[in-house]
């Protein structure tokens, strides 16, 4: 019989002792306690990062449902130390110790993966999921990972026994085994925004974002007639930093918003009036059951068998993360003559806050000329106080990836929605 633990000696460097980041030592004993003498012939010590997804094949009759779970594992480092060559005895009733120091890698070697794809597949992935907690203070957050997937991080200690037998002569048999969750969350730089383009043909699913939104805006709620079109454009948010690392940095995302009037004369009365912002930070967790390959005219990933047989290999969940309601009704457009050009209108020092061509928004498709009106929002992005989101990442068979939507609520009882990508990191 014997008892095994492992103590951690080291701290990580986030705002929890307890999480590890990229190059934090990992330092700690595995301590050996025998209830009788026992030789042993091996040791391991090892630091094992591993993903698994889970599938649950409910089929028709009369197929039975099952569950698939796949595994993979993508970091494996041994501790290495002398080992007599005839093994040790382990004395019965003391404890023997046995350190340990590894470092959390900042790459994966390049045969953790065998997809065709880019070299963000060989950054470690964070613990996300299983049976890890995320807790700030005494408050546990809200995680918002599928049970269907799990990246697990572990100190693993391994007892072994060579039994005579097999090919050489002798097996090795395990004695006992124990192992210790790590909570790791490595460096995740801010990327380049992601680059958007139209399918490449009618097949192609659509995007999941939207940038650009027209809504027609009616005089009234009993009329008939329409007051004009207005359009609504956001750009590309700044990334949100921190959060499970340190103390969270927020973003900005700039909508530009635009009132094409339905006639050119003063009959259809003022722009819109705002009333509010409202904001959700869509988590999305894909995962499968293969190794996948990128292809840019289908927006994402599918699966290296081809695009028809994605649904069987890749699913999906996304969790809705509600962040609170910003008041703009205090917002004021600006009237623009149809020959004034945006250089012009927004000059620097201007009172609106706006300048320069990025505040250029093309007329809807219902402009037909005349004057139309120019309103800029900044909206701000904070980092969820009471959820654990791991930043954004891709793997070989789990990613995280986030996206915002923003609702601009009007006081004629309409909104319009727009909705843009945005990273995570740290």
């Amino acid at each position: 019989m014997l008892d095994i633990s492992i103590n951690l000696k080291s701290a990580g460097s986030g705002l929890s002792h307890e999480l590890y980041t990229t190059n934090d030592e990992i330092v700690g004993e595995v301590v050996i306690i025998a209830t009788d003498d026992i030789h042993v012939d091996d040791l391991d010590i090892s630091f094992i990062g591993n993903t698994q997804t889970r599938f649950d094949n409910f089929g028709a009759a009369p197929v039975a449902p099952h569950i698939s779970y796949t595994d993979k594992r993508f970091l494996h480092l041994q501790q290495p130390f002398e080992k007599p060559p005839s093994g040790m005895i382990l004395k019965a009733a003391h404890p023997h110790s046995f350190p340990f120091n590894f470092i959390v890698p900042d790459r994966l070697l390049p045969s953790s993966c065998p997809c065709l794809h880019s070299d963000e597949h060989l950054l470690p992935p964070p613990t996300m999921g299983g049976a890890h907690r995320w807790h700030h203070g005494q408050t546990t957050l809200d995680d918002p990972t599928p049970v269907m997937a799990q990246v697990a991080y572990t100190i693993t200690a391994k007892v072994l026994y060579n039994k005579p037998g097999g090919t050489h002569g002798r097996r090795s048999v395990q004695l006992a085994d124990f192992s210790r969750p790590v909570c790791v969350v490595p460096d995740f730089p801010e990327s380049p925004p992601i680059f958007l383009q139209q399918p490449s043909s009618r097949d192609a699913p659509p995007s999941e974002y939207r940038l650009r939104q027209e809504k027609t805006i009616s005089n009234g709620l009993f009329s008939r007639g329409r007051a004009g079109c207005l359009v609504v454009e956001a750009q590309q948010p700044s990334a949100l930093k921190g959060g499970l690392r340190k103390k969270g940095s927020p973003a900005s995302t700039t909508l530009l918003l635009r009132f094409d009037p339905a006639s050119d004369d003063d009959s259809c009365g003022p722009p819109p009036q705002l009333e509010d912002v409202k904001r959700k930070i869509q988590a999305t967790t894909v995962f499968r059951a293969g190794q996948m390959e990128a292809d840019p005219a289908y927006g994402g990933l599918v699966s290296a068998a081809g695009p028809h047989q994605q649904q069987g290999q890749q699913r999906s969940y996304t969790e809705a993360v509600a962040l609170p309601s910003l008041c703009v009704s205090g917002a004021r457009w600006v009237r623009c003559g149809a020959s004034w050009a945006h250089e012009r209108l927004f000059e620097e020092g201007g009172g609106d806050g706006i300048r320069g061509l990025e505040t250029m928004v093309a007329p809807s498709s219902a402009y037909r000329g005349g004057p139309y009106y120019l309103l800029k929002l900044v909206i701000p992005v904070e980092y969820p106080p009471d959820k654990a989101l791991v930043p954004s990442f891709r793997s070989c068979l789990v990613d995280r990836m986030y996206r915002l939507d923003v609702t601009v609520t009007l006081g004629s009882f309409s909104s319009v929605a727009v909705r843009v990508p945005i990273q995570l990191c740290t």
